[in-house]
């Protein structure tokens, strides 16, 4: 069984997408996000990992499509189209 990730897409009012850097390399983006933890559902991870990577709260998810990556790393990620309360806090 493939490991689960989920993440997070949020459009601004004028039509960008918020990104973050990554942890181990800050001049790399992607979405907020990360792996889903035991007991854990998809919402839940995705909520959660928007919390911690922007201090932003997650007031509805909508699933709009999953990937699975390849190689030794294989992860099937849900990405949610997120709507969100609160203030950018890194």
């Amino acid at each position: 069984m493939k490991k689960q990730a989920a993440t997070c897409l949020i459009f601004s009012d004028d039509g960008k997408v918020l990104a973050v850097s990554r942890k181990h390399n800050p001049s790399d983006f992607g979405l907020p996000g990360g792996k889903v933890d035991p007991g854990e559902t998809l919402e839940q991870a995705a909520a959660r990992e928007l919390q911690e990577e922007t201090g932003l709260i997650a007031t509805s998810l909508k699933p709009v499509f999953d990937t699975c990556s390849a190689g030794d790393n294989d992860y099937w990620t849900t990405t949610f189209l997120t709507t969100v309360a609160g203030e950018i806090d890194t």
